[in-house]
């Protein structure tokens, strides 16, 4: 199940404050395509839960096996920002988790990298939000052989080809301008 891209855009400035979400947007895309039910491991998985309930219970199956997982939109791991497993594949819950771990990351790359324009540190942040280092963000990978950061950014550039263009601005006039000079 994907969740439209206006509906993200809503929950990502109303389920927190924090960060921008356009930028946020951004790591949703390339995390869950969208998924608010997705579930990452190191393990390959079949297929992906279509729903909550089945999200939880796979959630579950995978606790009890001790392997390791990401969940959700932001695809953050259980045992961060006090999510539980019931609690992580809710939307609302799921941003506030991964916006505060991007502020996070976006705050140790502003001190990591003061001289860096601001574009710089978000693309820092993004692979430090992945990978937990500004490193591992930039080494390529998968069949594209992109960087995480480069799917990040590419997505940027994705976005900004899907916005509606600004309109010219047009001089309003007073009802009483009936030649429109003034």
């Amino acid at each position: 199940m994907l969740i439209d891209a206006t509906l993200i855009l809503s929950l990502l400035g109303s389920c927190q404050s924090s960060i921008e979400p356009q930028t946020l947007y951004k790591l949703v895309q390339v995390e869950s395509a969208g998924n608010p039910f997705s579930i990452n491991t190191e393990v390959p998985i079949a297929q992906q839960p279509t729903t909550k309930d089945e999200a939880i219970e796979y959630a579950k199956s995978l606790t009890n096996l001790g392997i390791s997982y990401k969940v959700g939109l932001m695809q953050v791991p259980i045992s961060e920002q006090g999510l539980t497993i019931s609690t992580a594949f809710d939307s609302c819950a799921n941003i506030k988790a991964g916006a505060n771990k991007f502020k996070s990351c976006l705050d140790k790359a502003t001190a990591s990298f003061p001289d860096s324009s601001t574009n710089e540190q978000v693309q820092a942040a993004a692979s430090c939000y992945h990978y937990g280092n500004f490193e591992d963000g930039l080494k390529k990978e998968g069949n594209q052989k992109l960087s995480y950061v480069e799917r990040f950014s590419e997505n940027t550039a994705q976005q900004k080809n899907e916005q509606p263009q600004p309109k010219p601005h047009t001089k309003q006039s007073e009802a009483w301008d009936v030649f429109k000079d003034f």
